[in-house]
């Protein structure tokens, strides 16, 4: 789900708390299924918030997720580049081979050293 449409669903959520829902702010379909069915009273307040508080907490666990992906492939790199110092490969070989820049590596190379 990209981002404007989660924050649009989140929208959505937080204006229905109050039951007043301005509907010419939500023109996609599935939004408007959403109004109906809390216009039909099949969602009440709690159960909105509840959707809202879980919507929340997926992208809190998407977010650190990604974040912790990256961290793991940055520690990768720096442990390719470690190892490819130690083999002496050339530093502008292992900048172009594990994306890190040159001063990435010389910085691993001078904590490598001392």
């Amino acid at each position: 789900m990209t981002k404007p449409l989660k924050r649009s669903r989140l929208e959505l959520i937080a204006d229905s708390l109050d039951d007043e829902v301005d509907e010419t702010r939500y023109d996609s379909p599935i939004f408007q299924q959403v109004i109906d069915a809390i216009e039909m009273d099949n969602i009440s307040p709690e159960e909105l918030r509840q959707i809202k508080d879980e919507s929340v907490w997926e992208d809190a666990l998407r977010e650190d997720f990604e974040e912790g992906l990256q961290e793991g492939r940055r520690q990768e790199k720096a442990q390719i580049s470690l190892s490819l110092l130690r083999e002496g490969m050339d530093v502008a070989l292992i900048a172009r081979t594990t994306g890190l820049n040159r001063e990435e590596i010389e910085q691993l190379r001078r904590a490598r050293h001392g």
